[in-house]
């Protein structure tokens, strides 16, 4: 009872399967006789074939801890002297997002072309009278460029680009409104992607490489930092607090460790106002990787320990959209890298990056997940 967020242990008997209870996985939560729903997540599961029971742990999502507390305390039976309450509930599995589920999400709640099948003008026929409608297609076979002599250095390693490599970044400069690299699996389509980000990026503007998966994403993140030629460019990549959890693989340039040195770095540039909001921010990031990644250490909370862990997680948006927007006016990104999920997310009006997305106008999609 004295963990932030609370936790849950329950046993299910005669289970023939795990019947779809795994790690990460969200679940909805009702204390039989309370009045709210609420959320959490599956962090621990264990199938016992021999008895066909199922033992699972359960962390409350920290915006339902305090009601979820609040239920346990008045339906459920307090072991005082272990801090430990046994209680009556009601779980529903919800949908685990999976690859590019929350794409497909995200895109089927959003009106994208409202006035595409009427005769009423808009920005959506616009731009796409502009870029198909208008031009008569040219049926004459077109020739690709002629082959270039590219080379780049990955990692202290001069590499050679192959024709179809060279033509590849040659067209993706070439300013297109479109353009697809197709290739086989393993033919360098991420390093042909990574070095076109770093070509195409000028100051001021921000080049988006995306991808499904965050270990895409991370694949391409590396692979544009080995780049020798590169090395000052500024690179960030994002990604989400829930996909750290489950184990997504980290970068040196990853949004929360670069928020982390920003005062140190700038420490002479700073206003006063700014150093307080990056230490508030670095105080309450602190408390949220403890709370995400050492849940152990908040177990046995007091009162006053669980209020300050409770207070951070309600003030993260806020913390760290006032830290990006210091990032951004002292280290614009060159290239953000992010999964289509999270961009998708984060472009939205009153998203993280909702303004930067105003000085992006190349957009790289690695599709190799």
């Amino acid at each position: 009872m004295r963990a932030f967020p609370i936790r849950l242990e329950i046993r299910l008997e005669a289970m023939a399967s795990d019947g779809g209870w795994a790690r990460a996985r969200p679940v909805d939560l009702w204390v039989i006789n309370s009045s709210t729903m609420c959320r959490a997540r599956i962090t621990e599961v264990r199938y016992n074939f021999d008895d066909m029971s199922l033992d699972a742990k359960l962390h409350a999502d920290p915006q339902s801890h305090p009601v979820l507390l609040a239920a346990i305390s008045k339906f459920g039976h307090i072991n005082a002297k272990g801090n430990t309450a046994e209680v009556r509930i009601c779980i529903r599995l919800t949908r685990a997002e999976t690859g590019t589920d929350p794409v497909f999400e995200l895109l089927a709640s959003e009106n994208l072309f409202p006035h595409r099948d009427t005769p009423l003008p808009s920005l959506t026929r616009t731009i796409l009278d502009s870029l198909y409608a208008g031009r008569p297609r040219d049926m004459r076979n077109i020739r690709p460029p002629p082959p270039s002599n590219i080379s780049v250095s990955l990692d202290s390693q001069r590499i050679q680009l192959r024709d179809d490599q060279a033509r590849a970044v040659t067209m993706g400069e070439a300013r297109h409104p479109i353009l697809a690299v197709q290739a086989a699996f393993g033919t360098g389509k991420t390093v042909v992607g990574a070095l076109l980000a770093a070509r195409l990026a000028a100051p001021g503007r921000l080049v988006i490489a995306t991808a499904t998966t965050n270990v895409a994403v991370a694949q391409f993140t590396d692979t544009l930092l080995k780049l020798d030629g590169f090395r000052h460019l500024s690179i960030l990549r994002f990604v989400a607090d829930t996909s750290l959890q489950e184990g997504a693989p980290v970068t040196p340039v990853d949004l929360h460790t670069v928020l982390h040195g920003l005062e140190a770095r700038y420490s002479d540039s700073l206003t006063p106002q700014e150093h307080r909001r990056l230490r508030r921010y670095t105080r309450a990031r602190r408390l949220i990787e403890t709370m995400l990644f050492h849940p152990e250490q908040t177990v046995n909370l007091s009162e006053e320990d669980r209020e300050k862990y409770s207070i951070a997680e309600m003030m993260n948006s806020e913390t760290t959209e006032r830290a990006i927007a210091i990032l951004l006016r002292f280290q614009f990104p060159s290239i953000l890298c992010i999964t289509t999920s999270s961009l998708l997310n984060s472009t939205r009006r009153g998203g993280l990056f909702y303004d930067a997305f105003w000085h992006c106008r190349t957009i790289i999609a690695d599709e190799a997940s």
